[in-house]
């Protein structure tokens, strides 16, 4: 019995260490993705000090499963511009205030957004730009994005309303990204190892039956 409670014990330790194993997933730009491009003029965020470098119409990937949480920072501009996560909508210029956040999960790939522009038309979406299929070429709408922190971005949208003004504040969306744990493969090779012994143990026990 003495061994039993043992292996019992070693067992559920490894299996804690598997539950606290460091999680691996990134968020990051797609590799082969983007246009560098500056800031210089026009930008009314605060938080972001003109000059400043970010990059047109890269792809977020995430490189495995996880959730995220889109945080609304924003705008200034004459057009309605929409922010849309996963089909739903999560953010409209003439509605949405500052601070409000929208949740998606993802198991790994490129992130499914999208951001709308209805260019001054009853069309909300008569420019969609997806994050899924951007475009092949540079247009006078794009994307910025800025990375912040690990897993972490700025999601800056221009909708072209000022003959290309790029100052990127007409829409702004902080994206983070937190990954779901995985336990390391050294770890699970020892909890498979450590219940293999309960079990082994288990069978040893002698039966005890009654008199």
């Amino acid at each position: 019995m003495r061994h039993f409670k043992l292996s019992l014990a070693v067992a559920m330790a490894l299996l804690g260490s598997a539950s606290a194993a460091q999680a691996v997933a990134v968020l990051q730009i797609k590799a082969g993705t983007g246009t560098p491009s500056t800031v210089t003029s026009g930008n009314d965020f605060p938080f972001l000090v003109e000059p400043f470098p970010l990059l047109l119409d890269g792809v977020l990937e995430t490189t495995g499963a996880g959730a995220l949480t889109y945080q609304y920072v924003g705008y200034e501009a004459g057009y309605v511009n929409s922010f849309v996560a996963g089909g739903n909508l999560c953010f409209r210029t003439t509605s949405s205030s500052v601070g409000a956040t929208c949740y998606a999960t993802t198991s790994g790939g490129d992130v499914d957004f999208q951001v709308w522009s209805n260019l001054g038309t009853g069309n909300l979406s008569a420019v969609v730009w997806n994050n899924l299929a951007p475009p092949a070429s540079l247009q006078s709408y794009s994307l910025g994005l800025i990375q912040e922190a690990p897993n972490q971005f700025l999601l800056l949208w221009d909708d072209s309303g000022a003959q290309q003004d790029d100052n990127h504040d007409d829409l702004g969306v902080r994206l983070t990204f937190r990954a779901t744990a995985v336990p390391e493969p050294g770890t699970l090779a020892l909890l498979s190892l450590g219940l293999l012994g309960l079990g082994v143990t288990r069978r040893s026990q002698p039966s005890r039956s009654g008199s």
